[in-house]
């Protein structure tokens, strides 16, 4: 009797856990307004912390896919909820991961932007598209260099 419960447990876990079709996906997208190609990354906190496992090339002048979800990513995205999104102007050599202190993520990775976009942020903009350099309209989202620094730069 034991056996069969496990089984029957087995194949429940089993088949709950398709991917939903890809039509119920969405994604925030970066705008690489500069003169170079750029590496992002986007990380959100979850039960291992902050972890950035994919890196998206973004061409100079293109904008491009970074960080997916299943369903709605508003709805996943939680309004005081964080994604960082780390831009590298380097194609970065490895995953950045918590147990990294931030000088040696900046370092290491070479990141020229870092943008901590809370789901309220994301919800400013249309589709969820961010930018760098970052745009005048991101002044609010907590980012380093800080905007004022990073426009600068423009």
């Amino acid at each position: 009797m034991k056996k069969i419960v496990v089984i029957v447990c087995l194949f429940f876990s089993l088949t709950s856990c398709e991917n939903p079709p890809f039509d119920t996906w969405s994604f925030v997208e970066l705008e690489n307004s500069s003169d170079k190609p750029i590496w992002v990354c986007g990380s959100y906190r979850h039960s291992r912390g902050f972890e950035c496992q994919e890196w998206t090339a973004v061409d100079a002048g293109k904008c491009d896919e970074f960080f997916w979800s299943s369903g709605n990513i508003y709805k996943f995205l939680k309004a005081k909820d964080t994604l960082r999104v780390y831009i590298s102007d380097v194609r970065p050599d490895g995953n950045i991961n918590e147990s990294m202190g931030w000088p040696e993520i900046l370092s290491k990775f070479k990141i020229v932007q870092r943008y901590d976009v809370s789901g309220d942020d994301l919800r400013l903009f249309k589709r969820g598209n961010l930018a760098y350099p970052p745009t005048e309209n991101m002044k609010s989202i907590k980012m380093w260099p800080p905007y004022e620094e990073s426009a600068n730069k423009q």
